[in-house]
């Protein structure tokens, strides 16, 4: 639900928009859009932006666009072409930021992130730039600690970092040791 224009405008999970004026104490169904599968849950959250309300997917796929003059809905088609959803059972676009120009939807379930022009209601996706991962363990810690966990990084970037940041010789000396010893253990079961 959110107000623009002095109306209140209310999404059903299914894909219905409603408008409520409260002058008039009057609510209309403005839209409706259908999916073949009508048992999952399509949508999670609208914006009003620039006369055209955006709704976003939950467990459904598509963003749509309904254009408040004509009353006319589309299915957004302009993604990037290495965009993707991650399946993981969650709405796709939960809160958002703005700023005086646009308002920010970050990655929850998706590889790109994306800002809606004010203005015009114009989408831009944008692809994050991983930092590489000893300026990632860097930054983790900074801010957590040296805490490792080998799903993010390798122990040979831990020992990279270790080696080049903080260690004495003679304990660089012994985790050089246990990495030759962990390379031979994985070479013989190679075997």
């Amino acid at each position: 639900m959110i107000m623009y224009n002095n109306k209140l405008y209310l999404l059903s999970s299914e894909g219905s928009v409603f408008c409520w004026d409260p002058k008039l104490e009057f609510l209309e169904k403005i839209a409706d859009y259908h999916n073949e599968d009508s048992s999952i849950y399509v949508f999670e959250k609208i914006i009003v932006i620039a006369n055209k309300i955006f709704l976003f997917p939950s467990l459904g796929e598509d963003i749509v666009i309904l254009y408040l003059d004509t009353k006319y809905m589309e299915i957004y088609k302009e993604y990037p072409k290495k965009f993707r959803y991650f399946n993981l059972g969650r709405s796709k676009y939960y809160g958002y930021c703005s700023d005086n120009e646009f308002c920010y939807f970050a990655m929850r379930s998706a590889n790109f992130m994306m800002k809606i022009r004010k203005s015009d209601g114009k989408i831009y996706w944008i692809k994050p730039s991983p930092l590489n991962p000893l300026e990632l363990l860097k930054t983790h810690k900074k801010y957590y600690g040296l805490l490792f966990d080998e799903p993010f990084f390798s122990i040979q970037t831990l020992l990279r970092y270790l080696n080049s940041n903080c260690l004495e010789q003679s304990i660089r000396t012994k985790l050089l040791s246990g990495d030759k010893i962990w390379e031979q253990i994985k070479r013989q079961e190679m075997c």
